[in-house]
Formats: structure tokens, sequence, C-alpha cells
């Protein structure tokens, strides 16, 4: 008896639990609302449909997204010349024989006069990007042009490549030209008005994603073990920290479990406002190294130039307004004007949004009365859920597709993983076979194609195959062809290993 009464004393009674669950509670609650108190949103702001769409369509001040969108064009000038190919059009595009690898087999390359053409187009739709002229229209011929070429040839696909369309997609279908564009000068319509808060949203959602789902994708045992990027740590911007670490150090704590925490953590220490200007320096850092050591172009320029995004909407002012000579030339005489895709409730302009101006009536907005939601609106907050959904989705979607990407991993060029995995190119063989004759012949893998891109991804091994029956036919008459590929690939340093072996294409038709 004496026994059980102690078991009794030192078990705890029902009220010292519930008193314990009561304390967890209360601490979610806290942490709960505390990170939407950074993030500038209230429970009540998402506890039903209504109540987000109203939260997308906040007013917000377009000053930071004007800046964005100007920093975006200028990237984009330069990136045409550069990763685009202008510079290198006739060498790219100049030979009408060379083997394509088009996302949609229909895509045909135009002939070199026109595909200048389509660059010029681009190169005119980035810089009334940046300047903001003729908005609309700039967006739709650069993003037009831009698409085609990224579409036109696989073996050029890069994860950035793909965002930068996304971020300049975003950008068409938001008001970024709102502020500083020329279109203001002309058209009051377009002059400092309010744009919703879903513009930011929208921009902020995907840059986070691809920090995060990065972060995600290196929890694979090979970044994680220190394969995918072995002896990355002697390079030279890694000298600061040969006085504690070895090179190999450096490459496994540093490059790989450093980078690993960076993608996963740094997204969400950018929203929050006490963690951010540490965030920015941490991701500043870290794409000035990257852009040292890779080769990818306006990548690591176009990340640090959208940082700004997770900031508040009005910082352009904030910074301006403590330059003297800059304030009266470029700050408004007033505050945004109403717009509207924005819904207004009391109070329409939250702290964030009030900025200090040589005028008296510059600090805060005349509100109207309160609006009511529209259709246009909620389709908006529809299309905002449905397009993140998507972006969810497509860097697992290697599920429904397996063997597009490195034969057994996911959609390459939008699945965010980042150097996990490095293929050494070692060896190719193309033998074709005349079914007629019986004949073997040895093709150059090099023959119609300048890329070895292609013998990494199935489809595109594919694609290859299917120009190479219709150049057999077309220069020696051969119609009815097996082909046989064997491709030798190295995977982060691995052993070499066989990829790909036996395909067979059926007759040519005459």
């Amino acid at each position: 008896m004496t026994v059980e009464k102690e078991k009794d004393l030192d078990s705890p009674t029902e009220n010292e639990k519930s008193e314990s669950d009561r304390k967890w509670i209360k601490n979610c609650v806290w942490v709960r609302d505390k990170i939407l108190k950074e993030l500038g949103i209230s429970v009540e702001d998402l506890s039903s449909f209504e109540s987000f769409t109203r939260l997308l369509h906040r007013p917000r001040d377009p000053s930071g997204l004007a800046v964005i969108r100007m920093l975006y064009g200028v990237l984009m000038i330069i990136d045409v010349h550069h990763e685009r190919g202008l510079s290198s059009a006739d060498s790219r595009w100049g030979n009408p024989a060379e083997c394509r690898f088009p996302f949609f087999n229909f895509l045909k390359p135009l002939s070199l006069e026109w595909m200048i053409m389509i660059y010029l187009l681009m190169l005119l739709g980035a810089t009334g990007i940046m300047l903001g002229y003729r908005y609309r229209l700039s967006c739709l011929c650069f993003l037009v042009s831009y698409w085609y070429i990224f579409f036109l040839d696989k073996s050029h696909w890069n994860n950035h490549s793909y965002l930068f369309g996304l971020i300049g997609t975003q950008l068409m279908v938001s008001g970024a030209n709102r502020c500083w564009s020329l279109d203001g000068r002309k058209n009051s319509k377009y002059k400092h008005k309010h744009v919703p808060l879903w513009n930011y949203a929208l921009l902020r959602g995907q840059i986070f994603l691809v920090y995060f789902i990065a972060g995600l994708k290196k929890t694979n045992l090979d970044w994680i073990g220190g394969y995918s990027m072995e002896k990355l740590g002697y390079h030279w911007v890694f000298d600061g920290f040969r006085f504690l670490l070895s090179g190999d150090q450096i490459t496994y704590f540093v490059v790989h479990l450093g980078g690993f925490l960076l993608d996963l953590t740094v997204g969400f220490f950018m929203l929050m406002e006490f963690s951010r200007p540490y965030a920015f320096l941490f991701c500043g850092l870290f794409n000035l190294m990257n852009s040292r050591m890779f080769a990818i172009g306006m990548f690591p320029y176009v990340m640090i130039a959208v940082m700004p995004i997770f900031c508040s909407s009005n910082w352009p002012k904030k910074v301006f307004y403590q330059i003297p000579k800059l304030r009266e030339v470029v700050l408004y005489e007033s505050a945004p004007g109403k717009s509207e895709d924005c819904v207004y409730t009391e109070p329409d302009v939250r702290p964030e949004e009030q900025v200090e101006s040589s005028e008296k009536h510059t600090s805060s907005v005349k509100t109207p009365s309160r609006r009511s939601l529209r259709l246009r609106h909620k389709a908006t907050a529809v299309l905002f859920c449905l397009y993140f959904c998507l972006q969810f989705f497509l860097p697992y979607s290697h599920s429904f597709t397996k063997g597009y990407n490195t034969w057994t991993q996911g959609l390459y060029g939008y699945s965010w993983d980042m150097m996990v995995n490095n293929w050494r190119y070692v060896h190719t063989t193309v033998t074709v076979v005349d079914k007629n004759t019986g004949q073997h012949f040895h093709l150059d893998p090099d023959a119609w194609t300048r890329s070895h891109r292609w013998t990494h991804h199935a489809d595109m091994v594919k694609q290859f195959g299917h120009c190479i029956q219709e150049k057999m036919a077309e220069t020696h008459k051969l119609k009815d062809i097996e082909l046989y590929m064997d491709v030798w690939l190295s995977l982060n340093r691995r052993f070499t290993q066989r990829c790909a072996s036996l395909i067979y294409f059926p007759t040519v038709e005459d």
C-alpha cells in the first residue's frame, strides 16, 4: 500500500496535466502571434477567404516595387547580351543543320536574321521595363521573346533562366510602373498610385521558395555527406577561412553544411524584421561568392537585387528622404493615390507605409469609405493560391515523370536542386546500323550538336536520336536504321557508369 501511495504522489494529477497543456498552448499561440506580427498580418486576416482576399489587396506604397522593376530591367539588358546569347547569336543559331532540343517538339528556330530580331525585341522590352515605358507592352515583348528562346533549346536551361522568366511574368501582372516611370509622367493613372499587397507577396513568396526548396533538395545524402562540391573549398573566395580550417573542412562545413543551412533558413530570416539585416548580409555574401565560383551569369546579381522586396514597401523613400539633394527631386509631393486594384479599409496605411516628407500631408493617406470585394479581387486571390500550389508541386513532380532529369530525379530547369548533382561527361558512342544491309557505322556524337548536356537527360537522348534519324535519311539515304547510344557519365566524382544503351527508331517514311 505504501508503494502504491508513493507512485500516486509521483505521477502528475489531471489538474497538473491540464495546466501543462494550457501552458503549451499558450506558448504556441504566443509564437504564432509573434510570427504573424513580424509578417504584418493577424489571425483574423487568415480566418476566411474574404479576409484573405482583403489582405492581398491592401494598399501598399509602389516605390519598393519600382526599384525592383528598374534593377531587373538593367540586369536583363545585360543578360540578353550575355547568357541569352545576343553577342554569340551567329554561332548559336547560324547553323540550320544543328540538332536542337526544344521543350515542345513543334518549336523551330527562325533564320539567323529573324533570331537577331527576336533578341532585339527582348532588348527593347527589357529597356522598357527599366524605364517603365509602355510597361505592359514592354513586358509582353520581353517575355514572349524570352520564353521563346528559353523553350527553344533545353541544352541551355538553368534554374536561374527559369527564375528570370518567372520574375518578369510577375512584374508584368503587377503595378510596378506606378512610381518613377515614364508611363506615370505621361498618364496620371499610373503616377504614384497604390499597389495591392499581393504584388509584393508574389515576389517575396517566389524568392522564398527558391531558397527554401533549394535547401530541402540539399537534404540529399550526397550533399549532406559532402560529395557534391568536392574540392570547392580550395577556391580563393574561401581564403578567409584558411587560418581556422583546411580546404577539405571548408568544403564540408562551409560549402555543404553552411550552404544547406543558409538556403533552408535565409528566407524565413528575411521575412522577419529583427533578423533581416543579418540575413541580407549573409545572403549578399553568399551570392557574391557564387558569382566568383560559378559561371551563372546574372543570377547572383538578380538575387541580390530582389532582396529589398522583403523590406517595407516604402523603403526607397526613407532612404531618399535622408539625402537632401535627392529629396526634392525624387520624392513626390503627396502620398500615393488610391487605386482600383486595392481594397481600402480603416486604417488604409499600416505604420510601415508612413514616411516623413517636406509636405505635411505626405505622412498619411486620405481614405475613402469601405469598399466591397469585387469578382476580380476574388479571382486574383484564387490565382495567387494556385500559382504557389504549382510552384510547390513542380520541384517534386518527378514522382509523375521519373527519368526526365539525370535519369532518376526531378524536372530539370525548375526543380531548384542547384549544384546537388554534378555530372562529368566521360564518353559517348553512337552506332548506326543499316537494317537492310546490316552495316554498322560509328557516328561522331558532336556531328550535329555542340552540347554534351543531351547525354544527361533521357528525353534529350530521344530527341537527338530522332534528329540523327532525319539527318541520316537526308544525307546518306538511310531510312531504316537502328541506333545504339552508349553514354558514360560520372556523378559527383563517383566511378564512371553507363547511363544509356540501346535505342531503336522505326523506318522513316518517304
